[in-house]
């Protein structure tokens, strides 16, 4: 059947996701990570990355001479900017975009190293990258430039290492972290092959001295990050958290059968060592800046939102999880056609079902920013709570005056000597917001989040013969929103 040949197969694989994910479009994205990243995006359309104006500069918490810098990794905003022009759903579809790409490196590997290129629709629906393609966050960008070094790293051409090296200087552009990537390629190479390795830091020193530049100009110093000095960043490394750690095994050895210790079962063992340090080192880095039980323990966001930091180890994992899959088609009577078939087929009805899910829950975050933007104007200042300020970039992306109603909460140490009194006028509006699907959760994360919240309930409630009510609702979520009147 020609429709199961290796590219036919593949493109039908990548055809079907597609449509899926068109029919249940994301149409805004939930996190104040992905509303830095856009926001970081447009800054740089300026030719900047910092916000003089505080009005301007939601979850910004360094200040610089040149202004409020907010703390994520520049290499994402800087992909997200040529799709800016074209307004918020194009920003949305970049996910799709990058999913894409990934899924074409992702073939070109399989083939090259002798695997079924067809087990390419095991990355494509992987529930984790499913989700990821849907939103604005980094890791999968990450995972583009792992495969597209791992690719040029098992290609024996003239100048592949330097490539190589150079793509994964790339990925530690989009976060400072995937730096352990080049580490563990690298590292075996001290041993078996010096001249691959000279070659990959030809083309990896150059864009790490570009970040080091980068420091320089936006966080006043060649190791500091948005995150903080890199030096302290580093000296905590030792203190991670064992039951992330734990979990994190449970997930990738159990939940996800043997996926973490495919490598040792691959017939590529070139690429054991690099596999085993690559692993040990995102474990480590992701049991360090992560507390898994921050947040609502369920089956569905263990092999989503749980997984986001651990998406490109993942990613690479999924080769080797390939050829053991290849190996065990192989062993079963049922031809291989039939099985990638049956398999095209479940996958996509789990797609469907999970975008359905995750369509239903941005959905209903769409609603709630409609209904602001529709009871706020364009030019008036919005004060809210917690992580209220992912509405101030209107659909058209101009981006809007907002405040936290705790200023240091959103823009640092620099935001206790601001004062909020004096920034009150006609046109100034003050919204609580309470989303209905949180309403049970009981988390360290939404207990944080709730007590944030509860600085704004506590000022309407205390100025309320000051405010306006101009706008009341419980569907989709929970929304008030109040003029001043002075």
């Amino acid at each position: 059947m020609d429709f199961l040949s290796e590219k036919n197969f593949t493109a039908m694989a990548l055809i079907v996701f597609s449509l899926i994910f068109l029919s249940f479009f994301p149409h805004i994205y939930a996190s104040i990570d992905e509303h830095t990243f856009l926001k970081n995006a447009l800054l740089l359309r300026n030719g900047s990355i910092s916000e003089p104006n505080p009005e301007l500069a939601c979850r910004s918490n360094i200040f610089t001479a040149q202004g409020y810098v907010g703390g994520q990794f520049v290499g994402k905003s800087v992909f997200l900017l040529p799709f800016t022009f074209f307004g918020l759903d194009a920003v949305m579809f970049s996910g799709l975009v990058i999913h894409l790409i990934n899924a074409i490196l992702f073939f070109l590997i399989l083939k090259k190293l002798g695997i079924d290129p067809r087990f390419t629709v095991l990355y494509t629906f992987f529930p984790v990258m499913l989700w990821e393609t849907r939103t604005l966050y980094s890791e999968l960008l990450v995972l583009t430039a792992f495969l597209a070094a791992f690719y040029f790293y098992i290609k024996d051409s003239k100048f592949s290492a330097t490539a190589s090296g150079f793509l994964f200087g790339l990925a530690a552009v989009v976060r400072y972290d995937a730096v352990v990537g080049f580490a563990a390629f690298a590292a075996p190479l001290l041993f078996r092959d010096r001249k691959k390795l000279f070659e990959m830091l030809a083309g990896f020193i150059p864009v790490v001295l570009l970040i080091l530049m980068f420091n320089t100009l936006a966080y006043s110093g060649p190791l500091n990050a948005g995150y903080g000095s890199g030096v302290s960043l580093v000296s905590s490394l030792a203190n991670i958290n064992p039951v992330t750690l734990l979990a994190y095994l449970g997930i990738l050895l159990i939940l996800i059968p043997g996926l973490l210790a495919s490598p040792l079962l691959s017939s590529k063992k070139n690429y054991l060592p690099q596999f085993i340090l690559i692993s040990i080192a995102y474990l480590w880095l992701t049991s360090r800046f992560t507390d898994i039980t921050a947040f609502p323990l369920t089956i569905d966001t263990f092999l989503t939102a749980r997984l986001r930091y651990l998406v490109p180890l993942i990613g690479l994992l999924l080769i080797p999880y390939s050829e053991l899959l290849d190996k065990i088609f192989g062993m079963l009577k049922t031809g291989k056609n039939i099985l990638f078939a049956a398999s095209l087929l479940v996958l996509a009805i789990g797609a469907v079902f999970a975008s359905s899910v995750h369509a239903n829950f941005t959905d209903s975050r769409f609603e709630t920013f409609s209904q602001i933007r529709s009871n706020v104007p364009q030019d008036a200042l919005l004060i809210g709570s917690s992580d209220n300020c992912i509405y101030s970039i209107a659909a058209n992306l101009e981006r809007t005056r907002y405040m936290n109603i705790v200023p240091e909460y959103d823009l640092g140490p620099h935001g206790k000597g601001i004062s909020l009194n004096e920034r009150f006028s006609g046109d100034t509006y003050f919204m609580d917001l309470a989303y209905s699907n949180r309403s049970s959760n009981t988390s360290q994360r939404q207990n944080n989040t709730n007590a944030e919240r509860k600085f704004m309930q506590d000022f309407i409630e205390n100025n309320s013969g000051n405010l306006e009510l101009v706008f009341e609702t419980d569907r989709p979520n929970s929304l008030s929103i109040y003029k001043w009147k002075g």
